[in-house]
């Protein structure tokens, strides 16, 4: 079953890395460095509302989906979990809205609304997809997991290249084929989707729900600031980058750290979506020795995918961004990827014990986990960018997962849930 699921989970990360790249490929190509960094900019505040409002309550779906099934209840933790998706979209709009204002007034490049108007409906989008692929991944359902999230990520680039390509060269039209790819394969896969026999029938405030409520809640609320911290660490550098070098700048690193971080993040994915929905069955069945069993194969993947990627992209880097990046971006981007590689290798090993914090509802332990990191990142961003541009982003963010992967080890006992001592 699980060599199954891996192999669905896999179909479906080659897909997200190749269209990632292709995409990449593609819009750098099609935009100057200055456009391509404001996007990445705007997507930056949604990622960041997506964070802050909608992921700490599908984390908190995913973790509660085995004992809801056990229960019989898979139903009722649909309907508690999108409730709570569904508000976080608005205060998400709402942060972006503000943060656009802000930007208006005291920017040197302000931008129009309408373009923050659209980043809110990228975040609605994605938290669409995001729901339904958390509640399919919790089933494991990974062939219907693997086409939602593959052909989204072909849809979302295709889209914006197809309107940048008809329409201009602006950061509008790019989110708005961002948005109309993701909504029309939804759409499409409407019917795909992860329901419960409560959901059928259309009950309401079922005592699971009343009983469940507070759990959920305390699972969920302490990684609202968590989410926010792990932006500053992953997203803010791009921030950083922008007040002191602009958006020319931002447009080339995020390009390069497109490329040199899609391709560990979809490997962790496929570990992650795998193996975690067994780790999660394990804990709350009690089985010690499946939980430390899974525990090992995930680190000792992630160990051996993280190395064996950095050592590739070190060695290929100069070759991958001819290949995968438009002309204006390619001879910075080429000195950014092994730093950018090696900092993403290093977290696929951090984020193996993070989910052991994750599995046994720790929530308060993530909390110092990413305050740590964002704290660490802010000093190394603050001292390394001013001097030396994307190289000192890529530095910071490296030097930071360092911290991180250290404190993680501490907090999580992983010796003791490993070996059993």
């Amino acid at each position: 079953m699980i060599v199954k699921d891996a192999a669905w989970i896999a179909a479906g990360q080659a897909i997200v890395v190749i269209a990632g790249l292709a995409g990449t490929r593609v819009l750098t190509t099609l935009l100057p460095p200055e456009v391509y960094g404001q996007i990445s900019l705007v997507v930056g505040l949604g990622t960041l509302g997506m964070g802050l409002f909608c992921l700490p309550f599908l984390q908190a779906a995913m973790r509660s989906f085995p004992d809801a099934r056990l229960a019989g209840q898979v139903g009722a933790l649909r309907r508690l979990a999108a409730g709570y998706v569904q508000r976080g979209v608005l205060a998400a709009g709402l942060l972006i809205a503000l943060a656009g204002a802000g930007w208006t007034l005291w920017s040197d490049a302000p931008v129009a609304p309408v373009v923050f108007l659209v980043a809110a409906g990228v975040v609605a989008a994605e938290a669409w997809r995001s729901f339904e692929a958390a509640l399919l991944n919790g089933a494991r359902r990974q062939q219907d997991y693997a086409l939602r999230t593959g052909l989204d990520a072909l849809a979302r680039p295709a889209a914006a290249a197809l309107l940048v390509w008809w329409l201009g060269p602006a950061a509008l039209y790019a989110l708005l084929g961002f948005v109309a790819g993701s909504v029309t394969l939804s759409l499409l896969l409407r019917r795909r989707t992860v329901r419960g026999a409560a959901e059928v029938e259309g009950a309401t405030d079922e005592p699971w729900v009343q009983n469940h409520r507070s759990e959920f809640l305390r699972y969920a609320l302490p990684l609202m600031p968590m989410a926010a911290m792990n932006w500053v660490m992953s997203m803010g550098d791009r921030y950083f980058l922008n007040a002191s070098w602009g958006p020319e700048t931002v447009g080339i690193y995020w390009a390069a750290y497109a490329l040199g971080s899609q391709p560990f993040i979809a490997a962790n994915a496929l570990l992650h979506n795998t193996l975690r929905p067994v780790l999660y069955e394990a804990v709350a069945q009690g089985d010690a020795a499946k939980e430390r069993r899974t525990l090992r194969v995930l680190l000792g993947l992630a160990l051996a995918v993280g190395v064996t990627g950095w050592l590739l992209i070190t060695v290929l880097a100069e070759p991958l961004c001819t290949l995968l990046l438009g002309p204006a971006f390619r001879a910075g981007a080429a000195a950014l990827l092994p730093w950018i590689g090696a900092a993403y290798a290093l977290q696929m090993v951090q984020q193996a014990f993070e989910v052991i914090l994750y599995a046994h509802r720790q929530s308060r332990q993530l909390v110092v986990l990413q305050a740590i990191a964002a704290a660490s990142a802010v000093v190394l961003f603050l001292w390394l960018i001013p001097d030396l541009a994307g190289q000192g982003a890529a530095l910071g963010t490296l030097g930071s997962v360092v911290i991180t992967t250290a404190v993680a080890i501490w907090l999580s006992g992983a010796p003791r849930k490993l070996f059993g001592r």
